[in-house]
C-alpha cells in the first residue's frame, strides 16, 4: 500500500480579504511505502501546504489524500512531523523528550531500550541526561528527529529540518537522517529549498512551481547510498532539476 494524493487543490482567503489564493492546484502523487521523496521548489509553491495536508493538519479544498487505502481526515500517530526548528520540551531531558510519545501511550518501560538504541544511533548517548538548552542546534535537531521516529510512523514528514544549521553540520545531519530512516523503515517526505540536499537524500525528487503550486516533474535519482556529491551523475541531475526550476540559464551565465 502507499500514500496517494488525488487531484489536490488547496485555496486560502486572500490577505486583503477579497477573493482566494490557490496554494496548490491539481496535485496527484503516489509515494510507495518505505520510499524517501524530496520536495524542492521556490517559496510559495505549496511544499509545506502539501506536507500539512499529508499530516492531516489542514484539509484540501478539493481532491483526496489516502494512506494505505484509508482517507486522511486529521492528524494521527501514523504520520509524524519534524520541523525546521526543534520543538523540544525544555523541562525534559533528551531521554525524556524522546520517550514522551511512548509514555503517552503507556509504553515507556516496555520501549525504553528502543529509546536508548535510537538515542545511541543519533550519537546522543552521552547527552541523554542533558536538557535542550545544553545542546547545540545540530544535537537538538537530532533529538527532534529521534522523538518523531520512536513513534514508528508510517510516514515521517520533514519540513526543512536542516534549514537552520551551518553547512557542515547540515551535511552530517543528512547522513544521520538517512541512517535513522533506514533503521525505522518508514516512508519519508522532505521539503527543502536546497537542490543538492534533495538529490543527496531522496530516492526521487519532486520539482514544484508556484502560482499556483503544482508538480512540474518527478525525477528518479537512481544512485546508491551513500552518494558521492562530486559524481558526474550527481551534477547532471542537479542541472536537470535547476532547468525544471528555470535556474539553469542563470547559473550558466553566472559561471561565465
Amino acid at each position: 500500500m502507499a500514500l496517494v494524493l488525488d487531484d489536490i487543490t488547496k485555496c486560502f482567503a486572500a490577505a486583503d480579504g477579497e477573493g482566494v489564493t490557490t496554494a496548490l492546484e491539481g496535485v496527484s502523487l503516489t509515494v510507495e511505502r518505505g520510499e524517501f521523496l524530496s520536495l524542492v521548489g521556490p517559496s510559495g509553491c505549496g511544499k509545506s501546504t502539501l506536507l500539512r495536508i499529508i499530516a492531516g493538519l489542514t484539509r484540501p479544498t478539493t481532491g483526496s489524500a489516502r494512506l494505505d487505502g484509508a482517507p486522511i481526515e486529521g492528524a494521527g500517530p501514523d504520520r509524524c512531523v519534524a520541523f525546521q526548528r526543534p520543538t523540544l520540551f525544555p523541562w525534559l531531558t533528551v531521554e525524556e523528550n524522546v520517550a514522551f510519545g511512548p509514555r503517552m501511550r503507556g509504553e515507556r518501560d516496555a520501549r525504553r531500550q528502543e529509546v536508548l538504541d535510537l538515542i545511541d544511533l543519533a550519537g546522543l548517548t552521552e547527552f541523554r541526561d542533558s536538557y535542550p538548552h545544553q545542546l547545540s542546534g545540530g544535537m537538538a535537531q537530532r533529538v527532534e528527529l529521534v522523538r518523531a521516529m520512536v513513534m514508528e510512523p508510517k510516514v515521517l514528514l520533514l519540513d526543512e529540518p536542516l534549514g537552520a544549521l551551518d553547512a557542515f553540520t547540515r551535511m552530517n545531519m543528512q547522513d544521520e537522517i538517512l541512517a535513522l530512516w533506514r533503521r525505522v523503515g518508514c516512508t519519508a517526505i522532505m521539503v527543502t529549498h536546497d537542490v543538492d540536499e534533495a538529490i543527496y537524500m531522496g530516492q526521487s525528487v519532486l520539482v514544484m512551481a508556484p502560482h499556483p503550486g503544482r508538480i512540474v516533474e518527478r525525477l528518479e535519482v537512481g544512485m546508491d547510498y551513500p552518494r558521492d556529491r562530486t559524481a558526474p551523475e550527481f551534477f547532471a541531475l542537479r542541472s536537470e532539476v535547476l532547468s525544471r526550476l528555470d535556474y539553469a540559464s542563470a547559473a550558466t551565465a553566472k559561471g561565465r
